[in-house]
């Protein structure tokens, strides 16, 4: 009986590790091959780096949901060893003031002589206006 729970655990190992592969191979992480204890301690290990080194840069996602289930990855091998190297967005601290979006919608500009028949319409040939008050 016991040799029978020994295979039937094993055979269930085996299942999440197909399982894990699958997941992987259709684009997510999976939690079977890289548990949150890894991830969260790489992460915060990146980011102890950054504010050591490059203060001004920090991690954009903390949140592990993302890297589980948006994050992009690379799985390759190593001697005996499998590398997950995940590509991590990183963001600069100025950048995370608000930012508002207008749409500009040219409208025609009547005549000054105020003849009907003539009209102004500016033409814009840009993308963006960007102002900072600090400037």
């Amino acid at each position: 009986m016991h040799n029978l729970q020994r295979m039937m655990m094993e055979v269930t190992e085996i299942d999440h590790v197909y399982n894990a592969v699958l997941s992987m191979t259709a684009g997510r992480m999976s939690h079977y091959l890289l548990p949150h204890q890894q991830i969260e301690s790489s992460l915060q290990w990146c980011q102890e780096y950054l504010e050591q080194h490059h203060s001004n840069i920090f991690l954009l996602h903390t949140d592990l949901q993302y890297y589980y289930r948006d994050a992009v990855f690379h799985v390759f091998k190593h001697n005996n060893h499998r590398v997950i190297n995940i590509d991590v967005p990183l963001a600069v601290r100025g950048l995370l003031h608000d930012m508002i979006v207008y749409r500009i919608r040219p409208i025609p500009l009547s005549s000054p002589d105020g003849d009907q028949r003539h009209h102004t319409k500016l033409h814009l040939d840009f993308d963006a206006v960007i102002h900072n008050v600090d400037a």
